[in-house]
């Protein structure tokens, strides 16, 4: 149960990536502040806000290297550089965690099926064991990947904390749930099994 409340933490994480300014109220040196939204996405503010001021809405540098721009000075001239392709990889891999809800999903199914399938054997099912742990380190594997990659591009999204949390937690239950299946496994008792399927 804990495991679906987190994996269904992730899906409206997901779901909802598109976020709403902040209200007039908040303010900067008396000045009216403003996230920045991007496509639905909204950067994490770590230093100064996007301010409004006589009209104008000023937008800081380090706002827009978080949306895949280079910014630099030449002379008297601030350069602002497109790169795009950046930005939609770093989309990309964010949206990919909804591959990977699906992928641990199914893992979740192999975990319950194979453990009814042991309730029939009467030897350590060795075969099984080796094949869930195959599949629960090419899960892992995929997950490390997405989590270095997006790491890698330094693309500040608000909404990659949270996806990151949640996707943490969720990998943190099944690392739980894991462990209980591969006792059982091992010892085939009526507690082991509670233990495990309390954990599914």
């Amino acid at each position: 149960m804990k495991k679906k409340i987190i994996m269904g933490c992730l899906v409206l994480t997901l779901s909802t990536m598109a976020t709403s300014v902040s209200a007039d109220a908040l303010k900067y040196k008396n000045l009216p502040a403003r996230d920045l939204v991007w496509d639905g996405q909204q950067a994490k503010v770590t230093d100064v806000p996007v301010v409004i001021m006589d009209g104008r809405t000023l937008i800081p540098v380090y706002l827009l290297r978080a949306f895949g721009y280079s910014v630099s000075s030449d002379g008297n001239k601030v350069v602002v550089t497109s790169e795009d392709s950046k930005y939609e990889v770093a989309i990309g891999i964010v949206h990919s965690f909804e591959n990977f809800l699906e992928e641990v999903t199914v893992y979740d199914q192999l975990l319950l099926t194979t453990s009814m399938e042991m309730e029939e054997e009467e030897e350590t099912p060795e075969e099984k064991m080796k094949f869930v742990s195959s599949e629960w380190e090419a899960i892992l594997r995929n997950y490390d990947e997405k989590v270095k990659l997006l790491n890698q591009l330094h693309v500040n999204f608000e909404t990659n904390r949270s996806v990151f949390k949640e996707s943490d937690k969720m990998i943190d239950a099944f690392r739980q749930t894991t462990a209980a299946w591969f006792t059982y496994a091992k010892e085939r008792t009526k507690e082991s099994k509670r233990i495990f399927l309390k954990e599914i």
